[in-house]
């Protein structure tokens, strides 16, 4: 990367060992080197400043001391791990210009900025972009897959909960007499809730015990594409079949108590 001086105090990257670089060492300009953390770690240098660097960017060599180790930042996507940098300095010949403006005056900054581009390059026209901006848009496909992902997923609990609710009012059907002959014998209202429900509570148990590991694989899958990624945690899986299980108690529960609070007399009378 090439960058002049004020590169790292614009975007607030500290220098961890030695200095950044300044138009008071004219030896910048040409012989000298700032690393990120991540290259003085690949060279295995706890102490890189002042040592010496040969650089082959096309058939010649360059030589030049290390003179500043900066924080390590992302200059890559955050799918990406930082990678080892080489950082060399100039002060002619960029395609870009980073500009920080003061919180309240973009509007003045900006006009500012184009008054003395146009002093200097009038045949060009003023494009400007902001960096958060920037980062919305490198993200932007993450998070509409994050969307995607949170409506289908309630789409597919919906159908889910369609689903039980058809079967749950069709076997209360079917034990209409059953649970009629119960609740003479004695039954309470609650224990034939839980004799509708305790089907259920099985199914949704399996079904738990089948999609847990095929829901570690696949979301571990995905994660693998970040450099930057949460770690996958019993928790999560237990928060999940635990709202697993209540959703089909509620679904199953309006039509157990339905049946569970019919009058038995009409109930043994049923065909």
């Amino acid at each position: 990367m090439w960058v002049d001086e004020d590169y790292f105090s614009t975007l607030n990257i500290p220098v961890v060992q030695g200095r950044g670089f300044s138009k008071e060492f004219s030896s910048d300009s040409s012989m000298s080197f700032i690393l990120n953390e991540s290259a003085a770690k690949m060279f295995n240098w706890d102490t890189p400043v002042g040592k010496e660097i040969t650089w082959y960017p096309q058939d010649f060599a360059f030589k030049g001391n290390v003179v500043g180790v900066v924080k390590d930042f992302n200059f890559r996507s955050l799918h990406e791990n930082i990678a080892p940098m080489l950082i060399h300095y100039s002060d002619r010949d960029f395609n870009n210009i980073i500009v920080k403006l003061k919180a309240g005056h973009i509007k003045e900054g900006l006009t500012a900025i184009k008054n003395i581009l146009n002093e200097f390059s009038p045949k060009y026209d003023f494009e400007y972009s902001f960096l958060d901006e920037y980062f919305v848009k490198a993200y932007k496909d993450d998070e509409r897959m994050g969307t995607l992902f949170f409506f289908f997923s309630i789409f597919a609990v919906v159908i889910a909960s369609l689903g039980l609710f058809g079967l749950a009012a069709y076997m209360a059907e079917q034990k209409t007499k059953e649970i009629g002959i119960r609740k003479i014998l004695g039954a309470s209202v609650s224990g034939i809730v839980m004799l509708l429900s305790r089907d259920f509570i099985k199914r949704v148990l399996i079904a738990n015990l089948l999609a847990w590991p095929a829901a570690y694989y696949f979301m571990n899958s995905w994660l693998q594409d970040f450099a930057y990624h949460i770690n996958l945690s019993w928790w999560m899986f237990a928060l999940s079949g635990l709202l697993a299980f209540i959703i089909a108690i509620l679904t199953v529960s309006w039509q157990a108590m339905r049946a569970a609070s019919a009058n038995p007399v009409i109930s043994v009378k049923y065909e």
